[in-house]
Formats: C-alpha cells, structure tokens, sequence
C-alpha cells in the first residue's frame, strides 16, 4: 500500500481539527514535537489503496518565527517534506486567510487550498469563483465543509492527484517591487551555494528582510555569514521596526535589526504590504457577495458585553455544574451500587482463596480505591463533556476575550488567561501555555498563578464531596463560590506579583472569534475521549499502586491505623489541621494528592474506611467540608505539574516559590474559611 504524508496548515479556529477528525475518524494519536512539549496531533485512513498520514500542523497566522507554532509548523514542512500541504482556510474570511497561502506558496509547490465553510459563505450571499482562483493562484482550490462532510471526497482525490503528480501546480509566485526584488536578488545571491537547512535562499533572503529570528540565526553560523549580514548597510539603514514597538516607551522598543529602509519604508513593512494587497486583489477577482451582518456577530454582541458577558459567563459554569450534579451524580450512584455489589460477591468468593495479606490488600485498598475512583468517574466525565462542548461551539475563545479584562487588572493581557482556561483541563497543559507570552515577565507570573486554578481532577474530587453535602442548586451555587475563590485569589496573586515583578510588559491579546457553530456529537466525542482516556490511565496504574502504598503506610507497624507509620504521621500534622478544623485524617490524606488530585479520595477511601460516603457525612459538618475543599483546591501542585514548572522555569528556586506559597496560602484561607463560617453561624 503506497503511503502519502499530508500537512494540514490554517490559521486557528478555521476548522482545521474538525476536518482532520472527518478524515482519522479514531485513527488518531498525540504525542509531542520533537524536542518540545508542545502536543502533535497525527491520525491515518486509507483511500483507494493509499495509505494517508495526516498531521494537524498548530494554527497560525503566518510562518514568521516570532512564536513555537510557526516555527514548528514551517520546519516540519522544510524538513519532513511532506508530500501535501493542504491550507485550510475560512470561506467567510478568505482576505486574511490568503496571506497565509501566499506565504506557504513561497515555502512549496505542493499546496492544495481547501475553503471550509463553503456552506456558511453560500448562506451568507458569497460566490468565490473556485476554477478562477485556481488559476490565479496555479493551486487546486477545493471548495468544502468538514462539518457537513461536503467535498472531502474531492480533496483525497486531488491528494492522491498531487503527491502522483498526476495534478500538476503552478504556483503564483509574487513580486515585492523593482527596488526590493534587487536587494532580495542580490541577498539571494550571496547565499547560493550554502547549506541552508532546506531552505531555499530567496525565502532566507525575504525572511532576513523581515527581521526573522531563525532566519538569521541560520545565516549567522554560515562562514561568511556575518559579513552577509554586514553588507545590508549598504543597501540602506537598519532602523527599530515600527511593528514590534511599544509607543508608550521609547526606551522599550525591540530591535527588528535587519529591516532597512527604502525610501520612507522598511522593508518588513513593504513585504507584508504586497501580501495584502495581493490578497486583497486576489478575492477582488474571484469573490462577490454581500456581507451580511452574522449571527455570531449579533450573539457577541451580548455575549461580548462589558456588563453582561461576565453574566452570561456565569451562566454557562453553573448550567455545567447543574448538569454535573444532576446527571453525573445520579449516573455515579447507579454505577457504585454496582460495583459494590460486585466487589461484595469477589470478595465473599476470594475469602478462603487468599492468604490473608494479600487478602486485606485487594479488599481493604485496591476494592476501596476502585469504589472511589469509580463514583467520581461520571462526575469528570461530564466536566470533559462540557468542556468540549465549550470548545466545539466557538465560546472558549469568548472566554479569553471576556477574561481579558480581568487579566488586565493583574497587569497581565488576555493572552495569559489562555493559559488560565487551559489549566481548567489540566495545570500541566496550562503551565506550558505560557510559552505563548511574549514577556518573560508575564510568562513567570503566568506559571506561578496557574496552580491555583483547580483541573478537572481536582474538580471531579470537589463535585464528589460537595454532592455528599449539598444538593441540588446548593451544590452548584458551592461549586460557583469555590470558582469564584480561585479566581479571586488568582486576581490577587497577580497583582502582587505585578508590582513585585519589574519588566517589559506583553503586547495586547490577539485572538480569532470562530463562528458559533452546533457542536458536533463526534467532535465532542473525539475531544473528550483522550482527556477521559488519560483519567482511567492514571486509575489504573498511578493511584491502583499509590493506593497499595498508602494501605501499607496505614497498616504496618502494629495493624491498628492511629499508632501505624501514616498514623504517627497524621498525629504530627495534627495542629496544622487543628486551625482549620480538620482533623489528622483529613490533613494526612491530602498529602497523597502530590501524586495526583484523584489519589486523595482514594487515600481518603484507605484511611477512613471503605464506606466513605456514610463515614465522611458522619465525620463532617458542611462547613469543614467546605474548609477541605478551599484548601483542597489551592494547596500544592500535583508532581507533573512541579516537574512542568521547573521544566518551564529551568529553576528550582521558582519551582520551590511555588510549592511553598500554595501551601502556606492554602493553610491561610482553610483557617480562614474555618473561622469566620464558624463565627457566622454561631
């Protein structure tokens, strides 16, 4: 079977997942960039005998290095050479898209352009002529939807067509002007005959011009690079690129070294100016059509709201946790009854079997834990369900723009709170999220803030606990303070570290609004599936034997669970636990929750008995409950997500910063919470 390896290139939020999940189907895998812990997205399907490989490129606007997602994506098509770059690209907003094109036309001849959403534009009132776009670009120009599975066909076809050779491309090649194109000329001649990684010398030479980070550092280590680099005095001034600067400061411009001056012009300025302006021309010749007002632009109008988009906000997290503590725990229910009459039968049957150590270990940690594991199961279940729908219907990057603000009032920008929204899923991926600020001051702000968010672990184990002791819209008006806690002492964290941090602050938040779109029942799937995946991993191996070890630790030396080594530990704890309320079984639990949120029920489920339900509503008021869970939902990092921060940082130091205060702050407010309920009720 002949195999093919495609690209899938585009700007975010174009449709580019949804079309690269229509061609894997579960043919799909993740793993990271090579070198980096930036996740790659790679899946296979067979067409008429091949054998097609697609890997989902990250979004991006442009191939500019001034991010990790341009980078990656322009090396892996100079360097794997894939056999097919497809560009996906919005039908609606086909001007901003063909800036990308153009720019990928310069990088190889093997491009297919694929205009998504070509349902959405015919709604609206626009015709994009296809054949003459083809013929004005030298590409196929595929017209299709990834949602509604329209033209897919076509496009393995003309794949097939391309990496055969069968379909021949042409394609339009752009000229910068008289007096560029000589520079660009004479630049390009200096490095012929030089190994440029791949490269092709005028793309090195253009991107030299536009003040390209990797592009010169390529040249720098050439034998004669220096001196190249030295002659463009003689073309012109070298300047502060206008585009990089910080109006506000003089002092804080970053140099754009290379951009020179023609006339009244940079040529970074130039460069990016044709591109326009040939897009521009381009949907001139080929498109017509009125441009409606959309409905994602009247919905935004209030969802958008300085006053009212805060509320609507509100009122998606608590219609989540409604749906969480309705359907999820009656879901939970049913299935831990279950499985406790399962495990009731094994174990009556595994009685005589046995010796009886490894007896109490299955029965006394390994059933406890699976019992507990199991009840919470539904609950992150359905926070992964919503979250995905979340993120299918376009309304998570409304999040970030309506956080913006927020951020700001931290002295960040909303690209931080990107960060922020990830750090929901998981801290880890969040943490590494930060690598999209620009400053490094924002970005170690960012990283040291991102613990406070609780993952969805950590809010599986809270909806687990608050639904023992609360109901209905109780629970979810609980959960919602909780969130708001987080949020509140993020808010604070920021503005603390703002003023304790010097620094250049980061540019403006920059981010596509997808179109509102149904979710798509596979793509929710699709998107939920490796974050549940990841859970039931971690259940099966991580807290199976943290929870064996925990057995252990409250067990031996004597049998009796206050005077075992866990127990010693828990009595030593004891006062810690004491201020907020809690007593030493509460406190010795949450230390095990350094391996993984989830391992504190499971812990919980050792140290105070299989009937942790019954034992918990017995042990607890309402109001240490909720002490636990402020503390629980504040104090230290999971262990990957500390090796994610000192990986980030490259310091032990901030590594340490950040344990310690979340630790310290987590005692704070569980005394706190504990003290002031306790005045209020009484």
């Amino acid at each position: 079977m002949k195999k093919i390896v495609v690209a899938l290139a585009g700007n975010p939020n174009v449709g580019k997942s949804t079309l690269f999940n229509a061609l894997t189907g579960l043919r799909q895998y993740t793993a990271n960039w090579p070198g980096k812990t930036v996740e790659r997205k790679e899946g296979i399907l067979e067409y008429m005998g091949y054998e097609i490989r697609v890997v989902d490129l990250p979004g991006t606007y442009s191939l500019t290095a001034y991010s990790l997602e341009e980078v990656l994506a322009r090396r892996f098509i100079v360097e794997e050479k894939p056999d097919v770059v497809v560009h996906v690209a919005n039908s609606t907003t086909l001007e901003k898209d063909l800036y990308l094109t153009i720019q990928l036309l310069e990088l190889t001849d093997k491009v297919i352009l694929a205009l998504n959403m070509i349902d959405v534009a015919e709604s609206r009132g626009i015709k994009i002529d296809v054949r003459r776009l083809s013929k004005e670009l030298g590409i196929p120009v595929i017209a299709m939807s990834a949602t509604k599975k329209i033209g897919i066909g076509e496009l393995l076809r003309t794949i097939i067509g391309v990496s055969e050779g069968k379909v021949r491309t042409k394609p339009l090649r752009i000229s910068y002007g008289a007096e560029l194109e000589e520079i660009i000329g004479k630049l390009t001649a200096k490095l012929r005959g030089y190994d440029l990684t791949g490269y092709h010398p005028r793309w090195v030479a253009l991107k030299i011009l536009e003040g390209d980070p990797e592009a010169l550092e390529i040249v720098r280590k050439l034998p004669e690079g220096d001196a190249i680099l030295s002659s463009l005095s003689s073309l012109g001034l070298p300047v502060t690129c206008p585009l990089l600067a910080d109006e506000k400061d003089e002092r804080k411009r970053p140099p754009c070294s290379y951009c020179v001056r023609i006339g009244n012009s940079l040529t970074c300025v130039l460069i990016a100016t044709k591109r326009r302006i040939l897009a521009k021309n381009l949907v001139k010749l080929t498109v017509r059509g009125p441009r409606l007002r959309t409905r994602s632009e009247m919905v935004d109008k209030i969802v958008l709201h300085k006053l009212l988009g805060p509320m609507v906000l509100l009122c998606v997290f608590a219609s989540a946790f409604i749906l969480v503590f309705t359907a999820g725990k009656w879901i939970s229910d049913l299935l831990t009854m279950g499985v406790e009459e399962a495990f009731s039968l094994i174990e009556a049957y595994l009685a005589g079997l046995l010796p009886p150590l490894i007896y109490d270990i299955i029965t006394g940690a390994v059933f406890s834990a699976i019992v507990t594991v199991v009840s919470f199961i539904p609950l992150i279940i359905m926070f992964f369900l919503v979250y995905s729908v979340m993120e299918d219907s376009g309304y998570l990057a409304r999040v970030a723009v309506i956080m913006d603000r927020f951020m700001h009032a931290l002295g960040l920008h909303g690209k931080a709170f990107l960060s922020v929204i990830m750090a929901f899923g998981c801290n880890v991926p969040g943490v590494m999220a930060t690598r999209a600020l620009e400053s490094e001051r924002d970005r170690l702000i960012a990283i040291l803030i991102n613990p406070l968010v609780p993952c969805a672990a950590r809010i599986g184990v809270m909806a687990f606990i608050v639904s023992l002791f609360f109901s209905g819209f109780k629970a979810t008006l609980v959960m919602l303070s909780l969130i708001m806690i987080s949020l509140l002492l993020v808010a604070l964290t920021g503005i603390i570290l703002n003023r304790l941090f010097r620094g250049e602050r980061g540019r403006e938040l920059i981010i596509e609004l997808p179109e509102y779109r149904m979710p798509s029942l596979r793509n929710v799937l699709l998107l939920t599936w490796p974050r549940v995946k990841e859970f039931l991993r971690r259940a099966g191996t991580l807290i199976m034997l943290g929870t064996v070890i925990i057995w252990v630790l409250y067990t031996f030396p004597t049998g009796e669970m206050e005077t075992s080594y866990g127990g010693q530990l828990g009595k030593a704890l004891e006062p810690i636990g004491g201020i907020m309320g809690l007593d030493w079984r509460a406190i010795t639990s949450l230390i095990f929750g350094l391996l993984a949120k989830e391992q504190v029920l499971a812990a919980m489920s050792v140290i105070y008995g299989s009937e942790l339900t019954r034992i918990l509503r017995m042990s607890w008021t309402p109001l240490q409950a909720f002490t636990f869970l402020v503390v629980f939902m504040i104090y230290e990092p999971c262990i990957a997500t500390i090796a994610t921060i000192r990986r980030e940082t490259n310091s032990w130091l901030w590594t340490s910063i950040s344990l310690t205060y979340t630790i310290a702050l987590a005692i704070l407010m569980g005394a706190l919470t504990f003290n002031i309920g306790r005045l209020i009720s009484s």
